[in-house]
C-alpha cells in the first residue's frame, strides 16, 4: 500500500494549475488598476504570455504584488528559495512549471474579499479531493460551468476539483445574465454560483434550459432566494455550508432549515454556533447555523469583517470615529469627520482604498455616534 502524500502533480494537471493561476492574476490586476478585467479579456493570455509583455503589461510593482500572491497560494516559500525565479521567469507557462517544481501537498486560500496581508488557511489537496469526489457522487454533472474564482476554496473544489475528479469539462463565464450564456448551458450542466448570483439572474428575468442543476454557496441561501432559483428553471440548488477556513461541512438541496453534514469529516469545526436537531420529516439528523462567532458579513458574495474595515477606514485619519452597519444588500457609515470639509477627501479615499463590496454606499455624518436610552450604538 502506498502511504505517499499526494501533492499538487499527483492531483492538478498543467491545465487545471493554469486555470487557477489566471483566476488569481484576474482578480490580483483588477485590485492593481482598480478596473475589472473581465474573463472573456483572459482568454487571449496563453502559456506563452509574458507578465511584462504587450498582454498583461505589469509594471515591476504589479509583478511583486501577482508575484508575492502566487507564491502564497501554491506555498512556493516552503521549497527554500524556489518562489524567487517567479521574478525571473516572466511567462505564464514558466510560473507553472516553477509551482509543478515545488510540488507541493498543501494550497493556502483566502476568504473572498479580503485585501490586504491576510493570512492564508493551509488545505491538504488530498483532502480537498477527497471532498469533490463526494461532490461528483451526489451530483454527478455532465459538464461545469464556473460564474466564481477558481482561486477561493469554494470555486477551487467545484470549478476545479469537481470536473477533474469526474472527467467532464469545465468552463468559466463571466458572472452576467446574458442570452449567450442561456444558449451555452446543456441538459446535465452544473453551474456554480452563489446567492447574490441568483438574485442577480432573476432580477434580469433569466430563464434556464431544462436540467441544469446549481451548486450555491459564501452566504446564506434563503428560501425566498431558492424559489427564484426554481423558477428560473434550475432542476436542483445544491447549497454548500463551509468557510475558507474550513472547507465543506454540510449540504441541503431542499428548503429544510438544516444541513447535513458531509460523512467523512473527522471532527465537527464549525466557523458559526449551530445546533442540531432530528428533523422528522426527513428522518434525518441535522444541523441549522445560529449565528457567526466573528464581525464577518456577506455582500455580494464576498466576506467583509466590519471590525477590519472600520479600522482600515480610521487609518485615513480623516474621521474622529465611525460605525458600519449592513443596509440591505450593501454597507452604510456614519461618520464623525475631523474637518467638515473632508466629506469629499473622504469619498475618493473610501473609492480608491476599498473594494466595491467594502465601499459603504450610503453615508451619514454627524457630531456623536448614534446611540439609544440605554447608551448602545443604535441604528440610524
Amino acid at each position: 500500500m502506498d502511504f505517499r502524500k499526494k501533492t499538487i502533480n499527483d492531483i492538478l494537471g498543467e491545465k487545471e494549475i493554469y486555470d487557477v493561476l489566471i483566476s488569481i492574476l484576474q482578480k490580483e490586476i483588477s485590485l492593481l488598476r482598480k478596473e475589472h478585467l473581465t474573463i472573456a479579456k483572459t482568454k487571449s493570455w496563453g502559456y506563452n504570455a509574458s507578465m511584462n509583455g504587450n498582454i498583461l503589461r505589469l509594471d515591476s510593482l504589479e509583478l511583486v504584488t501577482v508575484a508575492t500572491r502566487t507564491n502564497l497560494f501554491f506555498e512556493l516559500h516552503k521549497t527554500g528559495g524556489i518562489e524567487e525565479l517567479l521574478l525571473s521567469e516572466r511567462k505564464i507557462g514558466d510560473w507553472i512549471q516553477i509551482i509543478q517544481k515545488a510540488n507541493q501537498e498543501n494550497l493556502s486560500f483566502f476568504s473572498s474579499g479580503t485585501t490586504g496581508n491576510p493570512e492564508g488557511t493551509s488545505h491538504k489537496l488530498e483532502k480537498l479531493e477527497k471532498e469533490a469526489k463526494f461532490w461528483v457522487e451526489k451530483i454527478q454533472p455532465k459538464r461545469v460551468i464556473s460564474l466564481v474564482p477558481q482561486h477561493h476554496i469554494y470555486g477551487f473544489i467545484f470549478a476545479i476539483l469537481v470536473p477533474k475528479v469526474a472527467g467532464v469539462s469545465r468552463e468559466f463565464k463571466d458572472p452576467i445574465p446574458t442570452p449567450r450564456l442561456k444558449f451555452a448551458l446543456e441538459e446535465g450542466d452544473l453551474i456554480v454560483m452563489t446567492p447574490y448570483l441568483i438574485e442577480l439572474f432573476a432580477d434580469f428575468n433569466f430563464k434556464f434550459p431544462f436540467g441544469v442543476s446549481a451548486v450555491c454557496s459564501t452566504a446564506p441561501l434563503s428560501s425566498e432566494t431558492r424559489e427564484r432559483g426554481l423558477q428560473m428553471g434550475l432542476q436542483n440548488i445544491f447549497e454548500i455550508y463551509g468557510s475558507t477556513e474550513t472547507s465543506g461541512i454540510g449540504w441541503k438541496n431542499d428548503n429544510s432549515e438544516g444541513f447535513l453534514q458531509l460523512p467523512f469529516l473527522e471532527e465537527d469545526v464549525f466557523p458559526d454556533q449551530i445546533e442540531w436537531f432530528y428533523d422528522s420529516i426527513r428522518g434525518e439528523n441535522r444541523f441549522k447555523i445560529l449565528g457567526r462567532f466573528d464581525s464577518v458579513i456577506q455582500i455580494a458574495g464576498n466576506n467583509v469583517n466590519l471590525e477590519e474595515t472600520k479600522e482600515r477606514i480610521l487609518r485615513s485619519e480623516l474621521l474622529q470615529d465611525l460605525v458600519l452597519r449592513l443596509d440591505g444588500d450593501r454597507l452604510k457609515m456614519f461618520a464623525i469627520l475631523k474637518n467638515e470639509t473632508d466629506k469629499e477627501e473622504l469619498q475618493k479615499w473610501l473609492f480608491e482604498n476599498l473594494e466595491s463590496s467594502e465601499r459603504p454606499t450610503r453615508i451619514e455624518y454627524g457630531t456623536e455616534l448614534p446611540k439609544n436610552e440605554i447608551g448602545k450604538l443604535a441604528d440610524w
